[in-house]
């Protein structure tokens, strides 16, 4: 008989939307629990955000935070009882909100940090950020090295950092996006060339039709933009 020891892998999925002058945040860890049952989760929080986190197992069973004597210098650690002994994939998901001292507009941005739950019990193999993209401001991680952009989802921009960074610098802007308003994208024709050093060169064409003021394009992850026109304008 081969006793294993139990295993846990973490990873993390935060939503930001923009609610006012509120920054609201939902964390989701996905825990994944092999071979013997986990009958609590330890978690890291934040100094800054206090005592304001609140914690669900999945998106509806609520879980009551208890402070564990560990003291990380900018983060305390809080332990969860699972109303049952877990294995597999289940969900634990924190709720918090960020102040934005001042709402972008006419063009203008403002930067912000978002701290970010870590799991205690095992750090996290990825983290990702998710963006609300119906709301009127644009946000982009100001470490892009850090945080690479992923294929959007659904309505919302992605970006995924690799292990379990603490926090990430945003930076909100005014969005173009209400300004383009009125229009349809009839056509799209991509055109690729590998050239004999494998590298890729790509010419995208796409037609337009309507009232159009600017264009927000997102381009693949690693990709550079060399040049741009309309209608034979640059």
């Amino acid at each position: 008989v081969i006793v294993h020891d139990r295993e846990i892998a973490t990873r993390s999925t935060a939503q930001m939307q923009l609610d006012g002058k509120k920054l609201l945040v939902t964390q989701r860890t996905t825990y994944n629990v092999a071979f013997e049952r986990l009958t609590q989760v330890l978690l890291l929080v934040p100094n800054e955000l206090g005592k304001r986190v609140q914690f669900t197992l999945g998106e509806d069973v609520v879980l009551s935070p208890n402070s564990t004597p560990l003291d990380e210098g900018t983060f305390y650690e809080v332990r969860l009882i699972l109303p049952e002994p877990r294995i597999g994939k289940f969900d634990i998901v924190a709720r918090f909100t960020i102040d934005v001292a001042e709402v972008p507009a006419h063009g203008n941005s403002t930067s912000l940090t978002l701290p970010l739950v870590q799991s205690s019990d095992n750090p996290l193999a990825s983290t990702q950020l998710e963006w609300d993209n119906d709301s009127d401001l644009d946000v982009a991680r100001v470490d892009e090295q850090a945080w690479e952009a992923q294929p959007d989802s659904g309505n919302s921009s992605v970006w995924m950092a690799k292990g379990s960074p603490h926090s990430a610098a945003l930076t909100l802007s005014d969005s173009i996006r209400k300004w383009t308003q009125d229009f349809k994208v009839r056509k799209v024709l991509i055109r690729t060339v590998v050239d004999s050093n494998g590298v890729a060169q790509s010419r995208a064409r796409f037609r337009i039709d309507g009232t159009v003021s600017a264009v927000s394009l997102t381009l693949p992850p690693r990709a550079l933009a060399l040049d741009a026109a309309r209608g034979g304008e640059r």
